[in-house]
């Protein structure tokens, strides 16, 4: 056979692959609003689930995670795996997987969608992708990686939702006054550090939040909810393609954006503060009319 129609058949046999194995669009997932914190997390971790089911070529469970994905994007109750449904899981891993299961099922029931929102959802999805990977037996490695996501979650769980609450101190009773002494000198005690800054990317002349927009934007919500005070700065940019007014305006819009999906997690829009300064202070410096991904970009720093 010759090299050119050899070639000509593997692409063709390649299309027809991928039509009978199409799975739903990944942006399309991520452009999905659901109106719960729980809801928003379980539809970003499985989609992070299908991207990565993609990379493998693994079309069975990029569909399943997306049809969950999907599901809570749509504000559908999803639940975790039965494990009567896997009929393939080896006998040695049940277990280990019903005692995660009542153990995920328990938070659930004790108000963890509401209290612990963003863990119990990638729980959830761990537990999902755990018990995928355990019915398929041949890749160790992926097991425990999603085993120990999943009790990782779940620690996090248990720590919001059962933490003891501190004692008051039982009161002293009044000693003898002690003679003065000199003070110590005071050390001075040193600030945390701020995390981020995180940045959010834009696709060419869009201000759509899209892909691992999203993702940047959940680590930035997970810091300022650590700091239950403070200004949270958007700088918003473009890239020096267009007209300066243009892209004024685009960056605005991009700031926008951002602001109304740190709104959607909960964030008060009046801890948040903008400066759009449009296709000023690049991050990286080109001629006038060039795109640069890297300039289009909305940074968001805690103060």
């Amino acid at each position: 056979m010759n090299t050119l129609l050899k070639s000509t058949l593997v692409v063709a046999g390649a299309a027809v692959l991928l039509s009978a194995c199409s799975t739903p669009d990944y942006g399309a997932i991520m452009a999905m609003k659901p109106n719960t914190a729980f809801a928003r997390a379980l539809k970003l971790e499985y989609a992070n689930l299908v991207e990565e089911e993609i990379g493998e070529v693994d079309w069975g469970n990029a569909n399943l995670f997306a049809e969950k994905a999907m599901a809570a994007g749509n504000n559908q109750q999803v639940l975790p795996e039965e494990l009567a449904a896997h009929e393939r899981l080896p006998a040695d891993s049940l277990p280990d997987l019903e005692s995660a299961r009542y153990w995920l099922t328990s938070v659930l029931r004790d108000g963890a969608r509401l209290r612990a929102a963003y863990d119990v959802g990638k729980a959830q999805a761990m537990f999902d992708c755990w018990v995928e990977e355990q019915e398929e037996n041949h890749q160790p490695a992926d097991i425990a990686r999603c085993r120990h996501a999943f009790e990782m979650a779940m620690n996090s769980v248990d720590n919001t939702l059962y933490a003891p609450k501190p004692m008051a101190p039982a009161p002293m009773a009044k000693a003898a006054p002690a003679p003065k002494a000199k003070p110590a000198p005071k050390k001075m005690a040193m600030p945390a550090p701020i995390p981020g800054p995180f940045i959010v990317y834009f696709d060419f002349d869009s201000a759509k939040v899209a892909g691992d927009g999203e993702k940047v934007i959940v680590r930035a919500v997970r810091a300022a909810q650590t700091r239950t005070s403070g200004p949270i700065v958007l700088r918003a940019h473009t890239d020096m393609a267009g007209k300066n007014r243009y892209n004024a305006i685009l960056s605005g819009n991009r700031a926008k954006a951002v602001i109304a999906a740190l709104e959607n997690w909960g964030i008060a829009g009046s801890r948040i503060s903008v400066m759009a300064v449009g296709e000023e202070e690049p991050a990286i410096r080109t001629s006038d009319g060039e795109r640069e991904s890297l300039n289009r970009r909305v940074v968001i720093t805690l103060k």
